[in-house]
């Protein structure tokens, strides 16, 4: 049985987390299974340490990153992933070809930047939004998890472009 990230760290699965709470969690578990708390009994249970180490550790980064913890929360909820499905609306793909241009320009690059993260920014916000929709039927989750996948194909672009301007400086 696969375990999620949010019931490795003992988290109601949601978008939003309690920051203080994720990494309480984590501390409190990791302390409990680091393989150096571990190393005197056995090899069996070393070996079982070192997995869980790795899982929890796993289930921090993807809960610790929006974009990771919003994937992972939509594969919960029966969505594609991004290799499944990488549609972006036909106006936000112009407006990315415009900042790709913009970019170019080492002058324009520090506003760029600032509209980037505003933009970055609101996408969370949406994303955050549709998963805090509730009662729905069935045809209108699919809907939603369809707008989230939208909304997540973009944040994965603004990203990565954000890391382009900032690897340029």
């Amino acid at each position: 049985m696969i375990v999620s990230a949010f019931e490795r760290l003992g988290l109601v699965p949601a978008f939003p987390v309690d920051v203080a709470l994720l990494e309480k969690n984590y501390l409190d578990q990791s302390r409990l299974c680091h393989p150096d708390h571990n190393a005197q009994s056995g090899p069996e249970s070393l070996e079982k340490a070192l997995n869980d180490s790795a899982s929890l550790n796993e289930a921090y980064a993807v809960l610790a990153n929006p974009l990771r913890r919003a994937e992972h929360l939509l594969a919960l909820w029966g969505g594609p992933d991004a290799s499944a499905d990488k549609s972006q609306p036909f106006p936000f793909l112009e407006q990315l070809l415009e900042w790709r241009e913009e970019a170019e320009d080492p002058a324009a690059r520090p506003r760029l930047l600032v509209c980037l993260e505003t933009e970055r920014t609101t996408l969370l916000n949406q994303i955050q939004q549709q998963f805090s929709l509730s009662g729905e039927d069935a045809s209108a989750r699919l809907i939603r998890i369809k707008e989230i996948r939208l909304l997540l194909n973009q944040l994965r672009s603004v990203q990565g472009l954000l890391r382009e301007l900032e690897d340029s400086y």
